[in-house]
């Protein structure tokens, strides 16, 4: 018996994230962080130095498409103190900034992920901050509504503050201690927050509503497509989580539907139209006998 499904695997935090992940491949389902249309085509697990956010990295495509158009790079952090005195805060700073000096092409949208452990506030004034900056064309706008008068909670101003005393770490140590230009900082800063994506998925208790949400959507491709079912492959997914992580898998629908092929309904497999031709046969030759 799997130790997931006995509780006894000890199921982190981040490998939840991943679970989401594999089983929204599974599914095809959408999420708001993919974009208006597109579905995973592979998740990849510990992609440095390809990615300096190497966590989890997400590729999502559209279904006209034949290549993917978003790459999403996450960090996952339970609970980070996004605070300007936070040494690990400025380096969580300075991998987002990096990855995002990747180039991927002209055709790739390039974002990247802050995945905490639920709703916290550092964290959501974020998200509120990346969905100002993305409604923005350029730094200078986008500074400018923030300082407007009484537009604002002073928390929010306040949280972007230290954000921008990060970013301007950040820069500093990857220029080997030279300080970068006020102008620079509040320019990077803003490239940042348009392309961050903040997540906070309940997914530990005492609030695991999310958690629980995975085993509801894995009941259609789950084998007997029940919840007794789905709680069996989301285990599955759990376990194969851990497996792969540590040799830096690139997963796509087919290794996946293979690892996790009996705990699958035979519908959701890689040959369906087979199956389906099969089980056609089948049901005639038990009418005819």
């Amino acid at each position: 018996m799997s130790p997931y499904a006995t509780g006894g695997g000890g199921v982190t935090f981040e490998r939840k994230v991943a679970v989401n992940y594999l089983a929204k491949m599974l599914t095809g389902s959408g999420a708001a962080e993919l974009g208006g249309g597109r579905f995973i085509s592979s998740v990849s697990f510990q992609q440095a130095p390809d990615h300096a956010v190497d966590d989890l990295v997400v590729r999502a495509q559209r279904g006209d498409e034949s290549d993917p158009s978003l790459v999403l790079a996450l960090a996952i952090r339970r609970e980070p103190l996004l605070i300007k005195s936070d040494e690990k805060a400025r380096k969580l700073i300075g991998t987002l900034l990096s990855d995002l000096g990747r180039n991927l092409g002209t055709d790739v949208d390039h974002f990247v992920g802050l995945v905490v452990a639920g709703p916290q506030p550092h964290a959501s004034q974020l998200a509120e901050l990346s969905g100002i900056a993305r409604g923005q064309s350029n730094h200078e706008a986008f500074f400018a509504l923030i300082q407007e008068p009484k537009r604002f909670d002073r928390n929010l101003r306040q949280r972007l503050e230290h954000v921008q005393v990060l970013v301007r770490l950040a820069l500093q140590d990857a220029a080997d201690g030279v300080t970068p230009e006020a102008a620079t900082v509040s320019e990077r800063t803003w490239f940042l927050l348009s392309r961050l994506q903040v997540l906070m998925p309940r997914y530990e208790s005492p609030d695991e509503s999310d958690w629980a949400y995975i085993t509801n959507d894995l009941i259609e491709v789950a084998n007997g497509k029940d919840l007794s079912g789905a709680n069996q492959l989301r285990d599955r997914l759990g376990a194969l989580a851990a497996e792969y992580a540590p040799i830096a898998g690139v997963i796509n629908i087919d290794l996946l539907r293979r690892d996790a092929h009996d705990v699958l309904a035979s519908t959701t497999r890689r040959h369906e139209t087979a199956w389906q031709l099969l089980n056609g046969l089948h049901q005639r030759a038990v009418g005819a006998v």
